[in-house]
């Protein structure tokens, strides 16, 4: 980096001989070659980063070697040389710490090119969009003008239509009077026909359900009764064959008693035998429990035991965990140990290339007649020495004497953790096999206990369960007889009440049909009368629907023509600002409003159009429901039995 630069000049005298001799030329090659070649190891160690562990070594290497070459120039001084070390270092941290400021600042200013360049981009397209913005406002006023233009002529349409629609207007106020009158009548015979007709509606209604359930609940009986005489004339078939079969199992079974008798006797004095024979081996049994249970341990016992060993397993665990803390723990002294070695094999071998450098001074001091200053400064280098080895051999000393304590501290701990979970290990180990033992006993012995006391519970319900089961059939048969024969006398019975239900049900049956036959000619007559009514209601409703459909369209526009001129006042208005206003920004945002305003005027005049129709929708649909409720005047009309449903009352939507 810095080998064209200029040398830096030293303000102590120097003992060099005069230009003119050759010793002082060499001197200054020498010194100029050393400068040069101290400069590129700079460089070099720069470029790796940071400099290694060995660097100090190879550096007093390369000295030396550049010494033992150049044996008939002079040596440089320790204090020059550090001199120029130091004034290298400066320059090169100088130069680093500006070459960091110029990339800051180069990188800042990249930054506000890139920023500026940015500002100028979006202001381009700002310009571009506005531009685009006039242009498209422009065009829109045009076409404002000429909506503008297209209402003044609808508001001229809608003018004359209103004029008509008010001459017709009073055309039809005068005919309303009588369209009143016929209302008035068409209403009163109304509610009365409803009335009527809701009270007949009510009645056959009635009827009908009556009529209906009374036939469900006979054709439903009707079908149950069938079913349970069938049912029960199998039954009785059944029960014959069951009662035939009832005597002979009964009489199989009186022999059996009898047979069961004679062997019962033999078999209780078997038995008896059998049970002094248990009550022998239940006191063995009971013996043996009595050993069994001064021989093992009571549960608590065994429950505190068992306590014991998972707590002797926990510390097993943590003993384990302390061995291979301390583990780790040596591995870590290990390697401090081992980085403590490199660094005294590091001192140790600066002290070699410090006597090596001493040797070489010696040795050019005996060829050489050294001067009053060098010989100054050789016993000031030598002194320095001594006192550099006086001060590392302390520090040698403490080293040693930190890796002996540390390794000593280690192994006792590691000895001390390691015995006392060995012990642990042990008592533990001999407890486990102390319980596992009498685990094993306790088990086998209670094993065998328990097979035995199967063995005799087993055999003496084998002997209860043969006196119970000759016992229970002969009780049973007994009592299925008894059932037997009261079944039969119930089922007698029933069938004669059948009998008797089903020729009620019969008469009733033909009855209803009667009933149903009359109800539907009544409805027949009914609906002829409905028909004419209909037909009579459909000619005085021309008159209303002609009414309404004028009011409708005198609403809409009135609606219509109030709301253009509105619009008309305030297009007005707004061109009137437009025109008058200078500042084209100002009258790009006047636009922008009445953009705004008309957009808002259209969707409510869809929302009202829109609510319109289904307004007329509505009212159709109400219009058509109104032609089901046609009536005749209350002398005209025929008497009949028949009623209409009820329905919701009339009203007027709009």
């Amino acid at each position: 980096m810095f080998v064209k630069g200029k040398r830096p000049q030293s303000g102590k005298e120097s003992g060099i001989p005069p230009a003119q001799s050759t010793q002082a030329a060499q001197s200054n090659s020498y010194k100029k070659d050393a400068v040069l070649d101290e400069v590129n190891r700079v460089c070099r160690n720069e470029e790796s980063g940071t400099p290694g562990p060995n660097t100090y070594g190879d550096h007093v290497k390369s000295v030396a070697k550049a010494n033992g070459e150049r044996v008939l120039a002079m040596p440089i001084t320790n204090d020059r040389y550090a001199v120029l070390q130091r004034k290298l270092e400066d320059l090169e941290r100088i130069h680093n710490e500006g070459k960091k400021s110029h990339r800051a600042e180069v990188e800042r200013l990249k930054t506000e090119l890139a920023r500026n360049q940015k500002s100028k981009v979006e202001l381009t397209e700002r310009l571009e969009r506005q531009a685009k913005q006039g242009t498209a406002l422009e065009h829109r006023l045009e076409e404002l003008k000429r909506e503008s233009l297209a209402d003044k002529a609808e508001i001229k349409e809608l003018a004359s239509k209103l004029r008509r629609s008010e001459n017709q207007r009073t055309e039809v106020m005068a005919k309303q009077e009588d369209i009143s009158e016929v209302r008035r009548t068409l209403r009163t015979a109304e509610t009365r026909r409803k009335e009527e007709a809701r009270e007949k509606d009510k009645k056959v209604a009635e009827l009908e359900k009556i009529l209906a359930s009374e036939i469900k609940k006979s054709e439903s009986q009707l079908k149950t009764k069938d079913q349970e005489i069938k049912t029960q004339g199998e039954s009785i078939q059944l029960l014959k064959v069951e009662v035939m079969h009832a005597r002979d199992e009964f009489e199989q079974l009186q022999q059996q008693y009898r047979d069961c008798q004679a062997d019962s006797s033999v078999k209780v004095s078997s038995l008896l035998n059998e049970l002094e024979n248990h009550r022998i081996v239940l006191e063995n049994v009971t013996q043996m429990y009595g050993k069994l249970a001064s021989t093992t341990i009571s549960k608590p016992l065994y429950d505190d035991l068992k306590h014991r060993h998972s707590t002797l397993q926990i510390q097993h665990l943590r003993t384990q965990r302390k061995l291979m803390n301390s583990e780790c723990q040596v591995s870590e002294l290990a390697r401090l140990i081992i980085q403590v070695n490199d660094d005294h094999r590091f001192l140790n071998g600066c002290l070699r290339e410090a006597e090596a450098e001493i040797r070489i001074c010696q040795e050019n001091a005996t060829k050489y007649i050294p001067e009053q200053h060098l010989a100054a400064s050789l016993s000031g280098l030598q002194k320095r020495i001594e006192d550099d080895l006086d001060l590392l051999l302390p520090v040698k000393l403490e080293i040693a004497e930190q890796e002996t304590s540390l390794f000593d501290i280690a192994q006792k701990q590691t000895l001390l953790a390691y015995s006392s979970a060995m012990e642990e290990l042990l008592v533990v180990r001999t407890l486990v096999h102390v319980q596992e033992n009498e685990l094993w006993g306790a088990e086998a012995a209670k094993q065998a206990v328990e097979l035995q006391l199967k063995e005799v519970w087993e055999q003496r319900g084998l002997a209860e369960g043969l006196l119970q089961t000759a016992t229970n059939t002969t009780n049973d048969l007994r009592v299925s007889l008894d059932i037997f024969k009261r079944q039969l006398s119930e089922l007698e019975a029933k069938l004669e009440e059948e009998k008797r239900q089903a020729t009620v049900a019969h008469d009733s049956v033909q009855k209803l049909s009667l009933l149903v036959q009359k109800g539907k000619m009544a409805e027949d007559g009914l609906r002829a009368e409905v028909e004419v009514l209909t037909t009579e209601l459909i000619e005085a409703e021309k008159y209303q629907e002609a009414y309404y459909g004028l009011c409708d369209h005198l609403e809409a526009l009135s609606a219509r023509n109030a709301l253009a001129e509105e619009e008309a006042q305030k297009l007005s208005a707004f061109n009137a600002e437009i025109i008058g206003h200078r500042n084209p920004a100002q009258r790009i945002m006047y636009v922008e409003r009445i953009r705004n305003e008309l957009a808002e005027t259209q969707h409510k005049l869809l929302a009202s159009t829109k609510s319109h129709e289904a307004v007329v929708a509505l009212n159709n649909d109400l219009q058509q429901e109104l032609d089901g409720y046609k009536s005749v005047i209350l002398e005209n009309r025929p008497k009949t039995t028949f009623t209409r449903v009820g329905r919701p009352p009339l009203v007027d939507f709009n």
